[in-house]
């Protein structure tokens, strides 16, 4: 206290000297030397005293009175945090964590918080939920970031009872329970926290937590708004727009989208630019509409890429351009935007706007239908249904069909019917088919009976003629006369010598009443009748097995009629099996 009382009487005694000697007010050199003199004094003080020590670091932390010095600001932190200053021991902390006039370390800054939190420091209990949540300097618990949120919500930190109403409403460390989560952020919004009014408006607009109101969803987004959150000024320029729990204004929608889209809101941006191409709130302007349109684009938006296609489809604030119009149809269809899909398939298939390709067009009709598009559906079962871009398969046809069908899709429907009909014709075709296919095949089976029979027919008629060659080969043999007539050899016999006889260069020959006889001839003349005989007995069985009389049936074996006849039987068996294989 003496130190104190001294340093004081020195620096008044200070300031008259210099009053004095400069001959000035001595209030407006006390005002002059008083930032000076506050340092000193704090300089001074910190030797001894905490609290001069942590006013003496916020000085150089914040540049007050004296030039920006993380080190400096750091050393009387680290002096007032060893004497156990919960505010001194959080900003040793905070850098710690930030790397701040220190090298970063965080673990010695989840060490310093937990001193802080220990204390009742409330900061310091909210970042050590915060660090438990992100894992940061300690092993990641949301059970233990959830009971350091708690104890700061309760001395009604706004940050903590949104963070913590985040807990509720996900279930991250703690039960779900989005009425908990709803009163959490109440209270935070209560405080004016922005993210808090945010997340309270988007409570009642959606009736999460709380009942649905559209009025309270668009005072709170309002609320937070007017702080300038960017989400909220989306959400409350639409709703003027569409006049939802507000009165309609397109005016003060716009002014609103505008400042959520300077922002850089995607949907601010792009909603903006549908007002400015539909004159909504503002003088209609299709170029002022690309601009923020592009915007949107460029941030991935397959609506507003899907509308600046459109836009140079038809040549409004830029010139027509058919590339361009695929291009950022193609950007918005890869995004699974659908209207951009089927735009894409349509002009694949229809070849307006792109050259025809049906694969291409099929491709991205399947896009859509896998996102349950009712159209897309239906095209991609016409597709398959007349093979067009893809191979004919009625039975994919018909799933298509049948997705579309299932969500009430009238011409779906009607398309399934006519399916039907058309394929209870088919099979009654199919049926005529198998019936004919069976006569012909009945009839071929006739056919090559006929063309055996015939065969057979004319082996025969063949045999027979070879052997009727030979009966008449052998007639001569048959009307020999059986005595030889040589009359050097007659003399050399008598008419009753009936033995037998050498003659040279006959041999023995038989000898009868008028001379000798050929024996051999005799045999030949009675094998042939032998033979004759039963051939005559073999056609009139033959015959016989035909119905027809002898002279009948040996005329119906004449072979140019047979040849004629396994002419015509090859060749309508011939035509039978091609109109087999065809069917």
């Amino acid at each position: 206290m003496l130190m104190k009382t001294t340093l004081l009487i020195a620096t008044l005694v200070l300031i008259a000297a210099l009053a004095f000697l400069n001959k000035e007010p001595l209030a407006e050199v006390a005002e002059r030397l008083r930032p000076k003199a506050s340092h000193l004094w704090k300089r001074i003080s910190a030797q001894w005293d905490v609290q001069s020590q942590l006013e003496l670091a916020n000085d150089y932390d914040r540049g007050n009175g004296v030039p920006k010095d993380a080190a400096e600001a750091f050393k009387w932190y680290w002096e007032a945090a060893q004497q156990n200053n919960a505010e001194a021991q959080f900003n040793v902390g905070n850098a710690y964590a930030g790397g701040i006039g220190v090298d970063k370390d965080a673990y010695e800054a989840a060490d310093w918080y937990r001193k802080a939190a220990d204390q009742g420091y409330v900061e310091a209990e909210f970042i050590l939920g915060y660090i438990y949540f992100e894992g940061m300097g300690v092993r990641k618990s949301s059970v233990e970031g959830v009971k350091w949120y708690c104890k700061a919500a309760e001395k009604n930190h706004a940050i903590a009872q949104y963070e913590l109403g985040h807990a509720h409403y996900v279930g991250d460390g703690v039960e779900k329970n989005t009425f908990a989560a709803f009163e959490l952020w109440h209270k935070a919004a209560d405080q004016g926290y922005a993210d808090a009014q945010f997340q309270v408006g988007h409570a009642f607009n959606v009736g999460d937590g709380v009942a649905r109101s559209e009025v309270e969803a668009s005072k709170w987004y309002l609320k937070a708004a007017e702080q300038g959150h960017a989400d909220a000024q989306f959400q409350i320029g639409a709703a003027h727009l569409m006049g939802l729990g507000v009165r309609k204004d397109e005016v003060e929608g716009v002014k609103w989208l505008r400042l959520s889209a300077e922002q850089g809101i995607v949907d601010a941006q792009a909603q903006l630019g549908v007002a400015y191409a539909n004159g909504h709130g503002v003088t209609t302007d299709y170029a002022e509409a690309i601009k923020w349109l592009k915007l949107a684009a460029s941030q991935k938006n397959a609506a507003s890429q899907f509308m600046i296609g459109n836009a140079y489809a038809k040549g409004l604030g830029v010139t027509k351009n058919e590339s361009e119009m695929i291009r950022w149809w193609r950007m918005a269809a890869e995004n699974s935007y659908i209207d951009a899909q089927l735009a894409l398939a349509e002009a694949y298939f229809t070849g307006e706007g792109a050259p025809i390709n049906a694969s291409e067009g099929v491709r991205w009709c399947r896009k859509a239908a896998e996102q349950n598009n009712a159209d897309a559906q239906i095209g991609l079962g016409n597709a398959y249904a007349y093979g067009n871009g893809v191979s004919r398969n009625i039975d994919t046809a018909i799933y298509w069909f049948q997705k579309a069908a299932a969500q009430g899709n009238e011409p779906a429907k009607a398309k399934l019917a006519e399916l039907a009909a058309t394929e209870k014709a088919e099979a009654a075709k199919e049926q005529e088919v198998i019936t004919a296919n069976a006569m012909a095949q009945e009839r071929l089976r006739v056919l090559e009976q006929q063309l055996a029979t015939t065969q057979e027919m004319l082996a025969e008629a063949q045999r027979i003629a070879l052997e009727n060659a030979e009966l008449q080969s052998q007639e001569p043999a048959m009307s020999f006369n059986p005595y030889l007539g040589d009359p050097a050899l007659k003399s050399q016999v008598t008419r009753e010598s009936l033995g037998r006889v050498f003659i040279p260069g006959k041999g023995w020959l038989a000898v009868g009443p008028n001379g000798p006889i050929d024996l051999g001839a005799q045999q030949q003349v009675a094998r042939v009748r032998t033979r004759s005989e039963v051939r005559q007995r073999e056609l009139a069985e033959s015959a016989e097995k035909a119905g027809m009389s002898v002279d009948n049936y040996l005329r119906s074996l004449d072979q140019k009629k047979l040849n004629h006849q396994l002419m015509s039987l090859e060749s309508e068996i011939r035509r039978l099996n091609y109109t087999i294989q065809d069917k």
